[in-house]
């Protein structure tokens, strides 16, 4: 497909990138696509995009209702406010309709058998998202 002149204009943000010297893109908008970088990586970066586009796996950075969810809210609010369809929880971690999250300003959840999960585990008394928006690094306390 011939890409979008959005698509280019992104591609060419991440080509100007320090840190992207060595890694490769596929920029996929409305369904054209175009990509850059050593052909080895773009194989994988080209499968990250068709498993995202076939709904089989990826992250969701926007998606609709977005911004309603990401505050302390329940589950039931998330599924029924957003495209979110289930709230999973981690290693056993039960989750209700009534369980409190706390997502305030960070709730990406992922792709999944063609379903927005979103995975949380405890923390404080409430449920956060597993994924936050700082990291903190496996074993960075000893």
């Amino acid at each position: 497909m011939t890409p979008r002149k959005g698509a280019g204009e992104l591609l060419e943000r991440v080509r100007q990138e320090p840190a992207l010297r060595e890694a490769a893109a596929v920029v996929v908008l409305a369904g054209a696509h175009t990509g850059d970088g050593p052909e080895e990586l773009l194989v994988g970066a080209r499968a990250a995009a068709a498993e995202h586009g076939g709904r089989g796996a990826g992250r969701l950075a926007r998606y609709p209702g977005r911004s309603d969810i990401e505050r302390r809210v329940t589950v039931a609010e998330v599924v029924t406010g957003s495209a979110v369809d289930v709230v999973e929880g981690l290693a056993g971690t039960t989750v209700g309709d009534e369980s409190e999250l706390d997502l305030t300003d960070w709730a990406r959840p992922t792709w999944r058998s063609g379903r927005v999960v979103l995975l949380v585990q405890p923390a404080a008394g409430t449920l956060v998202p597993f994924e936050a928006r700082d990291q903190v690094p496996c074993c960075a306390d000893h």
